[in-house]
Parts: structure tokens; C-alpha cells; sequence
């Protein structure tokens, strides 16, 4: 939905952890929920408004079905493919977070070409003014397929993240945020829903309360 009226909104363009996957269902406790109410509680600078564009099996790079007539795959097509619908074309966006990726380095997409699509994404969104958040990729060890082959795909773009601040207006290190520090390539159990790759409720309230408010404006 668009936010009129008001200071703006921040679009948080992701994937199923955006999407509140294994969060309690209807309880609004997924990581952009969290955000929301810490904006509209706070006592100083703009309330933004919190658009949730995130779809469960999405990807930076490759496209789950072509966008035509109708598909059983819910992943949608790119996040690239996707970003004038969902983010340039909403009303009253000022900010961008990005948040994807795990799905592309699980698949076999090469480090490389996640981090020429996050850099392509931004390109985009800052040439129509907005500021861009870069989040980095969460660990998935013990998760199905997320071997230690992914892992290093997964370092790879994070560190792209990490250290091309000049690509984002700002970065938030979502990695350090829920890895394990004595098995950085698990997350953290207090955080992890069970299934190893998706963040349970204390987790998303967890990357929710890392943001810093103060990234979201100029």
C-alpha cells in the first residue's frame, strides 16, 4: 500500500525473513513491524511510514517465473525486476532498505553477480533520489543446502556490503546481528526460529532494534 501524506516512507524490499516467515502469525512482529513502531514512537526527526515488500523465495539476480500469466511459485520475479512496482513507484518513499540475497547463494548464483544486482539496484534507486540501506546476508548453516560452499558466497557479498559504502547511503550489519560468535555461520540460537535459516520472534525483533534510526535520513 502507499503512505500519503505525512514525512515519507521507508520501503524494506526483501524476502521471506522481510516477509515475517516463521514469525507468530498475525502478531505484527516482523523485522519491518518493529521498525515501524520504533519510527512512529520516536521523539525527535520524521515518523516514517514502513512499506513491507518482502516475498518468500525471492532473489537479487533471477526471476522465479517470467511474470506471466500464472505461476505456483511465489517468489516473484527479482528483486531488480520488481523494484519500480514495488519500491519507485510507491508514494511518499524516501528510503530503501535492501535486504537480499540468501536465496541467490543458496541457488548457485555466483557472489559476483548478487553483488553487480545489489549495486544495480541501488544505482537505480539513487538516481531517483532515494537514500539506499544495504543490509548484510544472515548466516544459514543447518538449513538444507546451505553448505559451507554457500557460506562463502554469502561472505563474499557481505563483505562487498561491508566495504562499498559509497554503492549505499548506509549499511546495517544484519550478519553480526544474528550470527553465533562461536559458529558465525549459524545463527544465533537465542534468535533462530528452529529451521536454521529464518529468524524467530525475538531474532526479528533483534534486526527490528539494530537499525539505526538515524541511517534512514540524509
Amino acid at each position: 500500500m502507499n503512505v500519503t501524506g505525512g514525512p515519507g516512507a521507508v520501503v524494506a524490499l526483501g524476502d521471506s525473513i522481510t516477509d515475517g516467515e516463521r514469525s507468530t502469525p498475525g502478531a505484527n512482529r516482523r523485522w519491518p513491524d518493529v521498525l515501524a513502531r520504533r519510527l512512529l514512537s520516536r521523539p525527535h526527526g520524521p515518523r516514517y511510514g514502513v512499506l513491507n515488500q518482502g516475498i518468500a523465495a525471492n532473489r537479487v539476480v533471477t526471476d522465479r517465473y517470467s511474470g506471466d500469466g500464472v505461476s505456483g511459485d511465489v517468489g516473484g520475479v527479482s528483486a531488480q525486476h520488481r523494484l519500480e512496482r514495488d519500491v519507485l513507484a510507491q508514494t511518499g518513499v524516501r528510503t530503501v532498505s535492501v535486504f537480499e540475497g540468501v536465496n541467490d547463494v543458496r541457488s548457485g548464483t555466483p557472489a559476483d553477480a548478487v553483488i553487480a544486482g545489489l549495486r544495480a539496484i541501488a544505482d537505480r534507486a539513487r538516481d531517483r533520489g532515494l537514500r539506499v540501506l544495504a543490509a548484510t546476508i544472515t548466516p544459514c548453516a543447518g538449513f538444507p543446502g546451505c553448505t559451507p560452499e554457500v557460506d562463502a558466497r554469502r561472505a563474499a557479498v557481505n563483505a562487498f556490503v561491508r566495504e562499498h559504502r559509497g554503492t549505499f547511503d548506509a549499511v546495517v550489519d544484519f550478519d553480526a546481528v544474528m550470527r553465533d560468535p562461536d559458529r558465525p555461520e549459524r545463527l544465533l540460537p537465542a534468535y533462530d526460529s528452529g529451521e536454521h535459516l529464518h529468524p524467530g520472534d525475538a531474532g526479528l525483533r533483534a534486526l527490528g532494534d539494530s537499525v539505526d534510526l538515524r541511517l534512514l535520513t540524509p
